[in-house]
């Protein structure tokens, strides 16, 4: 294969996979696409002649279907130089690590005599091509610079069956399975087990058989997979109770639209959606979520700013939480050091009697954009005023929080307890697990993605967030300025949502399940790690066996 060939065949997965993902196009992307993604790219690998040729094909596979697939990180205001050229540097610079790891059982052409394969065998290199590619997502995925997006595991947005899987193994186990699917499919071509004889009859090559096993292997996990989601899909498990609650969407970009207007808005609609609630069920709701970013006094100092009423309003927020009767969480600044004048972006509760509650700051904040390394640094204020034009950041919050609140009506004293985990925060399943130990029973995750400006984006996140709901097989529920505000149950299904980019206030009652502790959530990445460990035994084996077909 030729270098232009190479290059082509690494645009094209580009391409596919960036079809495959949500976008303007596909909305809810496509899993058909998302199997064979990946298989271009496993092509130009296996092709490749070196491990520097094989990093850059990797690294730029990784770097064009992020800027095509994020391509609306750009719109994130000032912070776009970060958001879209930091995050597109820093995720092809992983994947030309990955890169030279996915390219060793390709890299010695010259073992035996008469032999230029690779060394390990046929079914070997599927699965190993498999495993560096889950290792890789999950090193993007993980740390100060994590970016969950642009994974093989969100392609499958539509294909709930086989996401239930990740309740095993979580999120990873189904870009492992959607990576060794591409691979078998590359090597199917590569082989030229598609290509008809000179007869007319298909091609039988003399090592169709090693295909036809890392086939059987690959059908055999899918078949696992499909049998377990179609079981969890079809258990009759009854909720042990239930949340009336109000999600407001209020349309409006906080970071452009005043405090006055924002609260004005999630007012009227919070008025109707609780409205609707007291009609059908004779109970007000047992709670109120707005989305992040809608208030601007940082708490606890300012809370004694919301018993007066703002400019413009008649009632201040505190007497409307009072009449309403009901608690409210709002996304809005918390104060973390005020000497150092530390401040973190946090959900903050009001009790049915519109009291400040306590808060819980963001502690996953978006790297560069969020937060700055060393931001307390004059020279880094300095030189970030000069490249972006601002030299402030949020501070990381210090301690993973969760609120319990009353279920009113119910006339047995019950109370639910939950997480906030705001904006991004839900697309980390580690994240999510940490609030599930403490004994969260349900995730209320508070977003602003209206500045995104993009519909793709939007159900990018979606996509991603579900996975937290199936991990912990715990109802996920999500407050947006502008979408995705839905309901998902503990197996990934959508029980109520507001269409994107709407004004609404959303009345809908969320079904809390009994705790059930799945193993993503006892034991946490762990096929990930096993991942790594199996890859490394393939890299070792690939050095010391000899060549394969």
């Amino acid at each position: 294969m030729s270098g232009f060939l190479q290059v082509f065949c690494v645009l094209f997965s580009s391409f596919i996979t960036s079809l495959a993902i949500p976008n303007e196009v596909l909305l809810l992307g496509s899993p058909v696409l998302g199997l064979v993604a990946l298989a271009p790219l496993y092509g130009a690998l296996y092709h490749a002649r070196s491990y520097r040729q094989a990093a850059l094909l990797t690294g730029l596979q990784i770097g064009i279907t992020h800027l095509l697939s994020s391509f609306w990180l750009a719109f994130f205001r000032d912070f776009a130089v970060f958001t879209l050229g930091a995050s597109c540097a820093g995720t092809a610079v992983i994947g030309m690590a990955a890169g030279c790891y996915l390219y060793q059982p390709f890299s010695r052409r010259r073992p035996v005599p008469g032999s230029a394969e690779p060394r390990l065998s046929l079914p070997c290199r599927t699965v190993y091509f498999a495993l560096v590619w889950t290792a890789y997502e999950w090193a993007k995925s993980t740390g100060f610079l994590a970016y969950p997006w642009g994974t093989l595991s969100i392609t499958a947005v539509t294909w709930n069956t086989i996401r239930q899987v990740a309740a095993i193994t979580g999120e990873r186990g189904v870009s492992f399975l959607f990576a060794l699917c591409a691979a078998v499919i590359a090597e199917g071509l590569i082989q030229g087990v598609f290509r008809p004889g000179r007869a007319g009859s298909w091609r039988v090559p003399g090592r169709l058989g090693d295909w036809a096993r890392a086939v059987c292997f690959c059908a055999l996990l899918f078949a696992l997979a499909l049998a377990y989601g179609t079981y969890e899909l079809h258990r009759d498990v009854p909720p042990e109770k239930t949340v009336r609650s109000v999600l407001v969407q209020q349309n409006l970009d906080t970071w452009i639209i005043g405090e006055e207007e924002s609260i004005a808005v999630s007012r009227a609609l919070t008025e109707g959606a609780a409205s609707e609630c007291l009609e059908k069920t004779g109970f007000p709701p047992d709670i109120g979520v707005w989305s992040e970013g809608i208030l601007s006094y940082t708490f606890p100092e300012g809370a004694d700013r919301y018993d007066l009423p703002l400019e413009g309003a008649e009632e201040s927020l505190t007497g409307f939480i009072r009449r309403m009767n009901f608690p409210l969480l709002i996304g809005g600044p918390a104060t973390l050091d005020k000497e150092k004048r530390h401040y973190g972006n946090a959900a903050i509760l009001f009790d049915a009697q519109g009291r400040f509650v306590k808060t819980y700051s963001k502690v996953h904040l978006v790297p560069f954009a969020e937060v700055i390394p060393f931001a307390d640094n004059p020279v880094v204020q300095a030189l970030m005023k000069a490249v972006a034009g601002f030299s402030y950041a949020w501070t990381p919050g210090n301690e993973l929080v969760t609120f319990t609140i009353p279920i009113a009506g119910s006339g047995s004293g019950e109370t639910v307890t939950f997480s906030a985990p705001i904006c991004f925060e839900d697309a980390f399943g580690i994240l999510c697990r940490e609030f599930f130990r403490m004994g969260s029973e349900l995730l209320l995750n508070l977003t602003n993605d209206s500045w995104s400006l993009t519909r793709s984006a939007e159900y990018q996140h979606f996509a991603i967030a579900v996975y937290r709901a199936i991990e912990l097989r715990t109802t996920l529920a999500r407050a947006t300025n502008s979408g995705c505000t839905v309901v998902v149950d503990p197996w990934g299904r959508v029980l109520a949502d507001l269409p994107l980019f709407e004004e609404a206030g959303l009345y809908t009652d969320i079904p809390v399940y009994p705790r059930r502790v799945t193993p993503f959530a006892a034991w946490g990445d762990w096929f990930c790690y096993l991942a790594m460990i199996l890859a490394l035994c393939f890299w070792l084996a690939g050095l010391r066996s000899p060549a394969h077909g």
